[in-house]
């Protein structure tokens, strides 16, 4: 006899289970080959189960389609933050601003060393600060900093601001939605072997031609090993599907 092997995809699952539940409302109760409690358990599963396999699917998108954006903008508001401290820095070298003016940005006096910008908060941190820091010193009559331009510091900080909190939410439902999905896997890999194995016993005294199309007939999958491949073994032309 080829050997079943149980699912071990979703769509494998989904697969078992639906087949299982159509056999199991074209049968009268005492033909069915498993009990009725599991063909009521697979009533309310395999809407539970298809539903979050969607969900999770979309969550997954979202989360992908959020990362990329992320890492987009957070290289943007890092490198426009850390070039505008420089810009800073090189203003004061050639003498255009006051080492005291840095004090309107937050940052030490007698160091020309870029802060930390290793995490988002660091970046949208600074970036505010040096936004707010500029327009306070151009406010008291200090000439604006075109290289980068404050505008284009405050667009993409504002912009990663944006996007790390749709990120951090994206994150948060796809762990959400994909912790469901695998709790509901568990129920569906134990209802299934339940199902398969109460078939099985059902069928266990058949000769091996007829139990192996009874059980395929159920959405068992059964797997031929090689040295079976030459055996004959008569599938009924409708179950060939089913069989790998």
């Amino acid at each position: 006899m080829p050997y079943r092997r149980l699912p071990n995809t979703d769509a494998a699952r989904k697969r078992a289970m639906e087949i299982a539940y159509v056999v199991g409302q074209e049968q009268s109760p005492k033909s069915l080959a498993y009990s009725q409690i599991l063909l009521h358990k697979l009533q309310v599963i395999i809407p539970q189960f298809n539903n979050a396999v969607v969900i999770s699917g979309n969550s997954l998108k979202l989360k992908k389609s959020s990362s990329k954006t992320y890492n987009e903008l957070k290289h943007k508001a890092k490198l426009y933050v850390q070039h505008f401290i420089k810009s800073i820095f090189m203003a004061i070298e050639r003498e255009e601003m006051k080492e005291s003016d840095k004090s309107f940005y937050q940052l030490p006096l007698n160091s020309k060393r870029v802060p930390k910008l290793d995490n988002d908060s660091q970046i949208i941190k600074w970036g505010k600060t040096i936004v707010a820091g500029e327009a306070e010193r151009c406010k008291l009559g200090g000439n604006a900093l075109f290289s980068p331009k404050i505008t284009l510091v405050r667009m993409y900080v504002e912009k990663f601001e944006e996007i790390v909190f749709k990120y951090t939410k994206a994150l948060e439902s796809y762990k959400r939605d994909n912790n469901l999905l695998k709790e509901l896997r568990v129920l569906a890999d134990e209802l299934i072997k339940k199902l398969w194995d109460e078939v099985g016993f059902t069928y266990r005294l058949l000769n091996d031609e007829e139990k192996f199309n009874k059980l395929v007939f159920y959405g068992i999958k059964f797997y031929f090993r090689k040295s079976e491949k030459s055996k004959n073994i008569e599938v009924y032309p409708e179950l060939q599907k089913y069989i790998a």
